[in-house]
């Protein structure tokens, strides 16, 4: 346990170090290349503002990374952030099931007595 811990450490601190340097983070941000992203922006044309409307939100290419994110996006802000509050419950609620209470009760009447 010791000696991994000893590792990781190390390999952070060289890696810390690594990145130190004069010119390694020039370098590093050279790398991430973000011609191609400002290339997409430019070509999809001046800013126009938005209609409350489908054509208005379809006049707009979507970006690359979205492809890649749609998970993540749904994952964060999906279905169960809308409501803001026990999310996980919201639809049931709504609908006009019994509250949390009543289920409390059933419980207790089940397995409490």
């Amino acid at each position: 346990m010791k000696i991994s811990l000893l590792l990781v450490t190390l390999v952070v601190a060289i890696e810390a170090a690594y990145y130190r340097e004069p010119g390694r983070r020039a370098q590093l941000l050279a790398t991430q290349e973000a011609e191609p992203q400002q290339k997409e922006v430019e070509a999809a044309g001046p800013a126009r503002p938005y209609s409350p409307n489908w054509e208005s939100l379809d006049a707009r290419p979507l970006p690359a990374w979205y492809d890649d994110a749609k998970v993540g996006i749904f994952i964060h802000w999906g279905v169960f952030s809308v409501p803001s509050f026990p999310s996980e419950w919201f639809w049931m609620y709504w609908k006009g099931k019994p509250s949390p209470n009543e289920h409390y009760r059933k419980m207790i009447d089940n397995f409490m007595k």
